[in-house]
């Protein structure tokens, strides 16, 4: 009986909440005009689209959202109005099947329920892995790097199921799988590639190191050894035994670098308003490069239970009354991170007005100055996190962008692995991303969010007893 399944998703659902609230998270479907004025935004109309069913994380309005656990599982009471129309509808799915698509906005690649709210519910409560809906796009404003890769690759693929994390991977799928963004991909084709990721899916989610990586990141690595139609033609225990190989290989992978997320000037929307854990579970360590809410280091460090280090940027006055909390600042020091990695720190940006966390050249010369004698003591470093460029290196001419002069002869005398800096946005024209110094150091310009590598030691410093 329908009202049986209620009673059963019900409890799932109450579950669910329990648990939320245990873990400090919201315990209904995120609400999207809590998070963007979206009438101010241009949208564009997708037409009917099958859409996974893990992508949609709330409602457009609050009006239904606490009639459901996060995960769109039924909280009302048995018996209510609320109860006795989910009923009838699970009825008809079981019976005849939910013909009419949901209607859903979606938002940098996640969707919001506006109408349809307990067909969602009730597929989720099936298992069913996807739903038609009748998608409207809202536009984002400024640049989202990932998210524009992956709009490109929808207007051929028309798949929202690949949902990678770090820029670049659609191009090299697009390789691996030898397609072009060149009009639309015949359906037949689409489906296909669907059906690889769902049996690769299938199997990835039972071995034992499924978090090391999210699903679309490990299936292109998958693919990247084998072929896709490995997938579709082999038996399940054949593509278990790839997997096996293809885990130790990215275990073998892991155990040689250290991979860390970096961060700067603009909060990053996936890593907050649609934080999943996936994004951040094969991360080992987080940098921030400054300007950014304390709020946001905060929910990065709670939810992803990674160390967060952070240098202030020129617009971090905000820290003096509410720093981040669980978080480190490792400004004028060499933080050791895991007893391993050693972490240089020296924010602020060049001196352009009265204000904090400001310096002239001579005055953050000093600074450099001072740090020297920690980093003798650490017999040098690994990373240097500043907010400001180096001079000549992803600077500007203005005198607000301008970078110092005394960090090139700083990585020249101590020729860490990476720089990392913010300060200049990918808007403000001229950007670029990574750079390699004289001094062989290779520059990272952490606007909004990217993520790097750096081989692991292999025995201890001098500094080490």
């Amino acid at each position: 009986m329908a009202s049986i399944e209620y009673d059963a998703a019900r409890k799932e659902g109450l579950k669910a909440v329990a648990a939320a609230r245990k873990n400090n998270r919201n315990p209904h479907p995120v609400v999207l005009s809590d998070l963007v004025s979206y009438e101010k935004l241009s949208t564009r109309d997708l037409g009917v689209v099958e859409i996974p069913l893990s992508q949609i994380i709330g409602t457009v309005t609050e009006l239904r959202s606490n009639s459901f656990s996060w995960n769109f599982y039924p909280l009302e009471d048995g018996g209510s109005e609320f109860a006795y129309k989910w009923e009838n509808i699970y009825a008809s799915q079981i019976n005849e099947g939910i013909r009419d698509p949901v209607r859903v906005y979606e938002y940098l690649h996640r969707f919001y329920v506006l109408e349809g709210n307990k067909r969602v519910s009730i597929m989720r409560t099936l298992g069913m892995p996807v739903i038609d809906a009748h998608v409207i796009r809202i536009m984002p404003r400024g640049r989202h790097e990932v998210y524009e890769e992956f709009c490109c690759f929808f207007e051929s693929a028309r798949m929202y199921e690949i949902d990678f994390t770090i820029s670049g991977e659609y191009d090299r799928l697009l390789r691996v799988l030898g397609m072009r963004l060149e009009g639309r991909w015949p359906t037949d084709y689409v489906n296909l590639l669907k059906g690889a990721l769902f049996r690769f899916t299938k199997v990835y989610r039972r071995t034992e190191d499924s978090q090391r990586l999210s699903i679309s990141d490990a299936f292109l690595k998958y693919l990247e050894i084998y072929q896709t139609d490995s997938l579709l033609d082999y038996d399940l225990r054949v593509i278990a035994s790839r997997m096996d190989n293809l885990n130790q290989k990215l275990k073998e992978e892991s155990e040689k670098v250290w991979r860390i997320l970096v961060l700067a000037d603009e909060e990053d929307p996936g890593l907050w308003d649609y934080w999943t854990q996936e994004k951040t579970q094969n991360i080992d360590l987080i940098l921030s490069a400054g300007d950014l809410k304390p709020e946001y280091l905060e929910f990065l460090a709670t939810m992803s239970n990674k160390t967060v280090l952070y240098v202030r940027g020129n617009h971090d006055t905000r820290y003096d009354q509410k720093p981040p909390l669980g978080c480190i600042d490792i400004d004028d020091q060499v933080y050791i991170w895991n007893n391993s990695l050693r972490i240089c720190g020296a924010g602020g940006s060049m001196k352009y007005r009265t204000g904090r966390d400001m310096y002239t050249e001579k005055q953050m010369k000093h600074r450099l100055w001072k740090l020297g004698f920690r980093l003798r003591r650490t017999n040098g470093m690994d990373i240097f996190l500043a907010h400001a460029p180096a001079a000549g290196h992803g600077d500007m001419d203005d005198p607000a962008h301008q970078g110092f002069a005394c960090f090139n002869a700083f990585l020249e005398k101590w020729r860490p692995f990476y720089m990392i800096n913010g300060h200049v946005h990918k808007t403000y024209g001229d950007f670029q991303r990574e750079r390699i110094h004289p001094s062989g150091t290779r520059i990272i310009n952490a606007y909004d969010k990217y993520i790097i590598e750096i081989p692991k030691h292999t025995g201890k410093h001098k500094w080490m007893k």
